[in-house]
């Protein structure tokens, strides 16, 4: 069986529009290119510890453990002077930019979401991330309260692919340029 270019981009964007309507309760944050805040990309000390976040979007990947926060921070402002939501996807990293994006996955049930990082800490323990409560559930750890996890930092614009995540969590990709 032969499929011409137009039928097989017609029957992927078929399902590609059928998954994302299907999730779309769930969306990941939306990636957008934004200006770097000034205040809270300086360096900084938690703790007797000195922290230099990163001044610009680049290349990142980091694993270890992930813990979530919510109810007791919710509505207070964060490192971007932003007002924390935790039905909101968001994180905070000691290091990453503010604001920036990064995938972040489960390594135990390869479950992932695109989180826009807007906080710093966590200062806790061993851990690498807080990510949102939402964030929490849509990785599959809220009940556990924490998990290994991969980060990847998000550089906008930068990939010729789409990635759409189906229904058992597989990955596909649609590339929209040919």
């Amino acid at each position: 069986m032969t499929l011409s270019k137009t039928t097989l981009f017609s029957t992927l964007t078929a399902v590609a529009i059928s998954i994302l309507s299907i999730h779309s309760a769930s969306a990941d944050s939306i990636v957008r290119a934004e200006k770097l805040s000034s205040s809270a990309n300086r360096s900084y000390k938690v703790a007797g510890k000195r922290y230099t976040p990163m001044t610009k979007v680049s290349s990142f990947v980091q694993t270890g453990n992930a813990s979530w926060y919510g109810n007791q921070f919710h509505g207070r402002k964060t490192s971007s002077g932003e007002r924390y939501n935790m039905n909101a996807l968001t994180a905070a990293h000691k290091t990453l930019p503010i604001p920036s994006y990064a995938r972040v996955t489960n390594t135990k049930n390869g479950k992932s979401v695109i989180v826009r990082v807007n906080d710093r800490g966590p200062f806790h323990g061993n851990r690498v991330i807080d990510v949102s409560k939402a964030a929490a559930q849509q990785l599959g750890f809220i009940n556990q309260g924490t998990a290994n996890v991969k980060v990847e930092q998000i550089i906008p614009g930068q990939t010729a692919a789409q990635t759409i995540v189906s229904p058992n969590n597989k990955e596909f990709f649609v590339d929209l340029k040919s």
